[in-house]
């Protein structure tokens, strides 16, 4: 969904005797519907985009999935090591985004993380809360909520 983050991982090993360093660069980015990757951003991105694999081990890579707009969205990345020009890893992203059907544009309360003992009842999976707040009790409070 727009506005909504998916992530997945992927490793990668060492099998050298030395310290690798390495850097994740984007070669390809296309959005198939519409001309986003024209006017936007790439909405995949690498974690960690660069850094060191020390010989004989493995890294874990995080990869986010950020859409801003509906779209077909595919992305070719490819890792880069100082001082190698032979074959090295390219990765290929695909993925689709849809337009949810309502969207409230509105801070997100971090409530859950700090609501008392006696309220840890499980709650179901991607409850959001929002906290509207009153100067006093009986008191009028007005917020304006974005709705897309």
């Amino acid at each position: 969904m727009m506005f909504q983050t998916r992530t997945s991982e992927f490793k990668m090993s060492n099998s050298s005797q030395i310290r690798i360093e390495y850097e994740w660069v984007m070669e390809k980015f296309e959005s198939l519907r519409t001309d986003y990757a024209a006017t936007r951003p790439c909405p995949f991105t690498i974690e960690p985009s660069s850094g060191f694999i020390e010989a004989g081990q493995q890294k874990i890579f995080k990869v986010t999935f950020a859409p801003m707009e509906v779209d077909d969205f595919v992305a070719l990345f490819k890792c880069t090591v100082p001082y190698y020009d032979q074959d090295l890893p390219k990765i290929s992203f695909n993925a689709l985004s849809r337009r949810p059907i309502c969207h409230f544009n509105v801070p997100l309360s971090d409530y859950l993380s700090r609501r008392t003992h006696e309220f840890t009842d499980q709650l179901p999976e991607g409850v959001k809360v929002i906290e509207v707040f009153a100067k006093s009790v009986k008191s009028r409070s007005v917020t304006k909520v974005e709705v897309i």
